[in-house]
């Protein structure tokens, strides 16, 4: 291999990493969103969002049909809520939140 196809093929190497670390980047965080800024560093455009669900705590209807039928619905259902928040990640000064 001569230095200039050197030179080429360490080029393809590189674009090819940063591709693979990109899609790796999208999968975790979610896609860049350009118009949001980081509230901790101030940076705009770096900030990748996703939709996810989280558990909260202990739901009272839940509960409640839990004692009155006995606890089956426990197996169906279990006793936390879920609730649906985006989570936000900057790649900037690498910190993540919840809205």
């Amino acid at each position: 291999m001569s230095p200039q196809e050197r030179v080429e093929y360490e080029k393809l190497r590189v674009k090819e990493r940063q591709v693979i670390a990109e899609r790796r980047d999208g999968l975790a965080h979610g896609p860049l969103n350009p118009a949001l800024v980081c509230p901790h560093c101030q940076s705009k455009g770096c900030v990748r969002v996703k939709a996810v669900t989280q558990k909260l705590g202990v739901s009272g209807g839940k509960a409640t049909a839990a004692i009155l039928t006995g606890g089956l619905s426990l197996l169906a259902t279990g006793l936390s809520r879920k609730a649906k928040f985006t989570q936000a990640h900057c790649q900037n000064c690498n910190s993540s939140w919840m809205f």
